[in-house]
């Protein structure tokens, strides 16, 4: 994508869902990060983020910082040179916090948010005092959005949703276009016509991407509209919104088989 090398290696989870999954294990609750998200610009080219150590052994950690973009739904990671991090490799002690600094070299030109992720990987480590009993270890991968503005970005929100039919396999596309010039967040996403549909993790929509669902639909009446229902964040809080947009269908002629039916594009409505 726009020449860079494309690594798909990473397919991380995100700091909420790792913070929840901590929290929850207590066994893994060793790690504190703060920020979990971070913002760079033309005025502020320069972030930290604090580490901490809280367990009782001593920690290793690599560090990386790629491109992201996404393509078609996909989070695709690219090497870059735009954003400076050190250190790259940290040993943290036990009770003990470690500074990851990020350096804006080159502030985009364009009027879009520009999205990066830092990945932090801990990696194994051994001190003197292991013993050679057989353990099981759990090493932790953890990631940071980092969001990046120049001087031409204008905050623009617009969240379009549209509606696509496709007769011949009986499934509705359900899709979200973030024509903005920033991020959204979103998770919870249930329409009422089809109850067993429930998208409930978060999901970033990156600006100028498309966020799509495709949910069978077998009943014989179909609804003129969709009424969804959904959780984003606003623009750091969580809120809860709703939009209701029109569903139609394309009228065959008679030669026409279900095979041939065309897809739908419906207009969008905005939340």
């Amino acid at each position: 994508m726009h020449g860079a090398k494309r690594d798909t290696v990473y397919q991380e989870s995100c700091v909420a869902f790792l913070i929840y999954f901590l929290m929850a294990s207590p066994a893994l609750s060793y790690l504190v990060i703060n920020p979990v998200f971070l913002e760079l610009s033309s005025k502020v080219t320069v972030q930290e983020v604090i580490m901490e150590n809280q367990s009782s052994e001593t920690k290793a950690f690599e560090v990386s910082l790629k491109k992201w973009e996404q393509d078609e739904g996909q989070d695709i990671y690219s090497d870059t040179s735009e954003i400076v991090v050190l250190p790259l490799a940290t040993k943290i002690p036990p009770s003990s916090k470690q500074k990851f600094r990020l350096v804006l070299k080159s502030p985009p030109q364009g009027t879009k948010q520009v999205a990066y992720r830092l990945f932090i990987v801990e990696r194994p480590y051994k001190t003197t005092s292991d013993n050679t009993n057989s353990i099981v270890t759990f090493l932790l991968n953890m990631t940071v959005p980092v969001f990046v503005t120049g001087t031409q970005f204008k905050a623009i929100e617009r969240a379009s949703w549209s509606a696509d039919f496709a007769k011949q396999n009986n499934s509705i596309v359900l899709s979200l276009a973030n024509q903005g010039s920033k991020f959204i967040k979103i998770r919870d996403i249930t329409v009422k016509e089809i109850p067993a549909f429930r998208s409930g993790d978060w999901q970033y929509v990156l600006p100028g991407t498309t966020l799509s669902f495709t949910i069978p639909f077998a009943k014989k009446t179909t609804p003129e509209s969709l009424a969804i229902s959904y959780a984003a964040v606003d623009p750091v809080e969580e809120k809860k919104q709703s939009v209701t947009i029109p569903l139609s269908f394309a009228k065959l002629s008679r030669k026409a088989s279900d095979q041939d039916a065309p897809i739908t594009k419906v207009a969008a409505a905005k939340p």
